[in-house]
């Protein structure tokens, strides 16, 4: 897991969650919709599923760009 997905999945998952919760539990503004989820759905798990999916797919799409081992651990790990 890289540092730029850990950040993306904390910002996704805090901006989803706190925009669903409060698009659920509002009623100061009758124009604004209530979520879009099936019912039953808690907005928490559906922001903590997104949150998990960004993170990986940004791990996969930035990769791991770590330091060179040397070559005698590299040797070890493959041995």
């Amino acid at each position: 897991v890289t540092a730029a997905a850990a950040t993306a999945s904390i910002v996704t998952g805090a901006g989803l969650n706190l925009a669903l919760e409060f698009l659920a539990r509002q009623t100061f503004f009758p124009a604004l919709p209530k979520p879009p989820l099936p019912p039953g759905a808690l907005p928490t798990a559906v922001s903590l599923a997104t949150s998990f999916a960004v993170l990986l797919a940004v791990t996969a799409w930035t990769g791991r760009r770590g330091p060179a081992l040397p070559a005698d651990i590299t040797a070890v790990m493959e041995a």
